[in-house]
């Protein structure tokens, strides 16, 4: 005998999450456009893989980001911000 839970709506926030502009200023380094924001950004820089290669904070604004220790590749950035919880996405090649 099996049960199962009731089917109800989750309500979905599309504000939550968001593309994060990246852009290549030279072969060995990129910008990083962070919405103005009232706290400091948690960015995470990840392989394709899903491996974690890197962390730091940046406030809001642009934020220049080197590149020379990176393979040529696919790489993912993450910046999260703790004071309302939005997460921004967006991704590079090197």
């Amino acid at each position: 005998d099996q049960q199962l839970s009731d089917i109800v709506p989750v309500a979905v926030f599309p504000g939550e999450q968001a593309p994060l502009r990246i852009v290549p200023t030279s072969p060995t380094a990129i910008a990083i456009e962070l919405p103005e924001a009232g706290g400091t950004y948690l960015l995470r820089l990840y392989t394709k893989e899903g491996r974690l290669l890197a962390t730091r904070r940046s406030a809001g604004g642009t934020c220049n980001w080197p590149l020379k220790k990176l393979k040529p590749g696919l790489y993912f950035m993450e910046a999260y911000l703790p004071v309302n919880g939005r997460r921004y996405f967006g991704s590079f090649r090197k």
